[in-house]
């Protein structure tokens, strides 16, 4: 049986997404295109792929990243502390590159032992495994989906 990972070696991550544009008017030709044949599967009756557009955020090829928040616990003195961080810019490609800068940092301030569990808060992260895995290419993560009540 594989040990517990202690909870000092554990990151705990929400990522907050939104769609790429204001609202479907602003969508160009193609993707406009794009996002009718993905909304054919999402729309209930009477409801346009323009109706549920505040939806795409959440689905990687129609959304942008816009806050990371990540957490971790560190123990101090005998007392349990958690220690939080929120990224947020513009530049989604930037931020992406930070959050990778602070997880490689997290990984190798514990060694490699027992670390690189992510524990996800929010939803919809396993839909975002593609921009993920462009940021840690040669890293192997386990990913733990935690959806709140």
């Amino acid at each position: 049986m594989t040990p517990p990972i202690p909870l000092e070696n554990i990151m705990f991550l929400d990522i907050e997404t939104v769609p790429q544009h204001a609202n479907f008017d602003n969508l160009q030709d193609a993707e406009r295109a794009l996002w009718e044949h993905k909304a054919q599967w999402l729309v209930k009756a009477e409801q346009t792929a323009a109706d549920i557009y505040e939806r795409a955020g959440i689905y990687a090829e129609f959304g942008r990243i816009v806050c990371i928040s990540l957490g971790y616990i560190v123990q101090e003195g005998g007392q349990l502390y958690i220690k939080l961080k929120s990224l947020e810019q513009d530049n989604e490609r930037e931020m992406l590159q930070e959050f990778s800068d602070i997880v490689t940092q997290f990984y190798k301030a514990k060694n490699g032992k027992n670390a690189g569990a992510l524990i996800n808060i929010g939803g919809g992260l396993l839909s975002l495994d593609k921009p993920l895995r462009l940021v840690f290419p040669q890293r192997s993560l386990c990913i733990l989906q935690v959806v709140r009540a």
